[in-house]
Parts: structure tokens; sequence; C-alpha cells
């Protein structure tokens, strides 16, 4: 037989306030009767009305917003958050690729708890939905988050930290990059994505690179000093963390190079949602403009790839070669060779056409 255990004895004041915050609202008054069945129901606390009366006028002496309505009862006006910004929160995490379903609906609940039961039952249909979702296909079930906390652990100190960068096998079996643990210089955790990634410094090279958190395994603290985030190229003032996200769309740890795009005039918006508004542009006429982007060439190049209908590169002339080496490899895939030696006599023309003037 199941008996409730009495809790032990709390200022019964933050019970009537949690009472508050869980069943009221302004569409669901709370009388003093409904107070005392909830503080008994949850919390097995008895108490009488002159004292629910008491302490309801206290919390509203501290500050707490309590509307009473005469004859309809009263309810907790102001939250620390509104279901609006709740919402924002929970949905980010039902659409977030790091953590497990576990750790998801634990967070969830923490974050529910916040809010009244008739918000909570308004989000059921969309928790349920989204948490059928499997997470990143690299995590193998529960601990992403202990690893996160690892890792900002060791760059809250300032230590490096050994580790293995894992990948998939052509058996599907998850195996290391290297044969060794690397040691690497943890900066910072960042969001780009949907996924984690650690920005750190390998001993090695005078660059950033950009590591999945799932990939990460293997993970043990050497309590060595990290490297100072000033030596390394390109971060001399500091890690400019907006810079990097709009420089680097797919974060290729690559020196940053001015890029010229000719683009079509209906791409204003996708080149200011990635670039950012700082970058120039230049009005060719009603059709066309010219964007200068600043951003990794090797970036870029699969960038232009996903644009290629409406964007073309002007400069550096490395990267249109590029993308002309893609486009002939496109060809020979998927074109007969008579036609792919038309294409490359066309390509041919061209080269021979720039060398000339």
């Amino acid at each position: 037989m199941y008996i409730k255990k009495r809790e032990p004895k709390r200022p019964v004041i933050i019970r009537v306030l949690q009472v508050l915050e869980k069943y009221s609202d302004a569409d669901n008054l709370l009388k003093q009767k409904d107070i005392i069945k909830y503080l008994k129901d949850d919390y097995d606390l008895n108490i009488e009305r002159k004292a629910v009366s008491n302490n309801l006028a206290v919390l509203s002496s501290m500050g707490f917003e309590i509307i009473q309505e005469k004859r309809s009862g009263v309810y907790l006006a102001k939250r620390r958050f509104t279901e609006t910004e709740l919402r924002f929160l929970i949905d980010g995490i039902l659409e977030s690729r790091h953590a497990s379903l576990e750790e998801k609906e634990t967070i969830i609940n923490k974050l529910q708890d916040l809010a009244g039961i008739n918000f909570i039952s308004h989000l059921e249909d969309v928790k349920n939905m989204n948490l059928e979702t499997p997470g990143d296909i690299f995590q193998p079930g529960s601990g992403y988050l202990k690893k996160v906390e690892l890792l900002q652990h060791c760059i809250d100190n300032g230590w490096r930290l050994r580790m293995r960068y894992m990948k998939w096998n052509f058996d599907k079996k998850r195996e290391s990059t290297t044969v060794t643990r690397r040691i690497i210089s943890p900066y910072k955790l960042i969001v780009h994505n949907q996924r984690y990634y650690l920005v750190g410094n390998y001993p090695k090279y005078d660059n950033l690179v950009f590591l999945r958190v799932d990939k990460i395994d293997d993970i043990s603290i050497t309590k060595e000093p990290i490297r100072p985030i000033t030596e390394i190229e390109g971060c001399e003032n500091g890690l400019d963390l907006e810079n990097i996200k709009t420089r680097l769309p797919y974060l290729f740890p690559e020196k940053i190079q001015d890029i010229k795009l000719k683009c079509r005039m209906n791409m204003t918006d996708d080149i200011i949602d990635w670039f950012g508004m700082d970058v120039p542009f230049e009005k060719i006429d009603d059709d066309y403009f010219i964007a200068t982007v600043s951003s990794s060439p090797k970036a870029m190049e699969y960038w232009i790839m996903q644009y290629s209908n409406y964007v073309e590169v002007l400069e550096p002339v490395e990267l249109r070669d590029k993308i002309k080496e893609n486009i002939a490899e496109m060809i020979i895939k998927y074109f007969s060779r008579n036609t792919y030696n038309y294409f490359k006599r066309l390509l041919d023309r061209e080269s021979k056409n720039d060398e000339d003037n």
C-alpha cells in the first residue's frame, strides 16, 4: 500500500505562490477554497481561509502581481517567463539535434514548471509529436549534455584536452579519424546550423578548427594551459563569433578572402541572411547586382553550387576556375561524352579569350 509522505515543513507562503504559478492565469482564477484544496492535494498542507488571505497580501506587498476579482477569485498576472517566451525556449529544444530524447524531455519538464498547468496542456500535442523525431544520428543515446559540460569546464579553466574525432565508416560503425588521440586548445562552444561546435586549435597549426561536438569522443583533461587565442591567425584581437558565423557559412578553417559575386536581384535577401548587412552591393541594372563577401573560398565553393542558378563568381579567378571544374564533373556524370566534349571546347575557348584579354 502506497503511503504519501508528508513533506518537511516549509513556509506556507512559498507553496501558495507555487499553487498560483501552476494553476492560475487570467482565464483560470482561483478562489480561496481552490487554493486550500491544491495545497492539501499537492503538498499535504492544511491551512484556513484567513491564512490564505494573509499570504496573498504578503505576496502582493513583496511585488508579486496578484490580481483579485470580486467573486471570481485571484490569479498571478506576471511570471518569470511569458507563455511566448517559454514556447520559444521549448521549440528550440524540440528542434535541437544535440540532446537525446530523454534529455530533451527532462529539460522541457523543468521549463514547464515555470508555466501554468493550462499552458502545459496546450503544449502536449506539439511536444509528443516532436519528441518522436530522432536526435542527431551521431549521438548514441544520453550523455551528450555531460560532454558539453566537460568541454565547457575545460574552456572556463583554460585547459587543453585530449580527444578523438569520430566518423562513420562503410560498415556504418564509428571510428577515429586518427590513430592516437589529439590535443586541442578549446576556446568556445557555438551553435551553428542546429549543431554544437567546439572552436579550438591544434598545436601544430595557426588556424581555428570547428569540431562537431557529437563527433568528439574519449575526452580527457590535461590541465595544461591553452594556446592564447591572440596567437591564432585572424584572432589577434580575440574571437569574433559573429564575424566567424557570417564569414564561414560552413565553418571551414581557411583564410578569409574577398569574393565578388554577380547576383540576380532576387538574391538580396539570401545574401543578407547568410553574410549580414555589411556586405556592399553595387547595382549593375534592374536584374543584377554585385555583392562582395568576405568568406572562406572552400565554404563559398559549396555555397555557390547551392545557388548556381542565381549567382556567378567574378573573383577570385581560382574560385571561378574551381566552379568550372565542378560543372565539368557534373556534365560528365549527367550527360553523354559528346555533350561533355562540346562544353569542354566552350570552356577552352573562354579560357583562351581570357588569356588574350
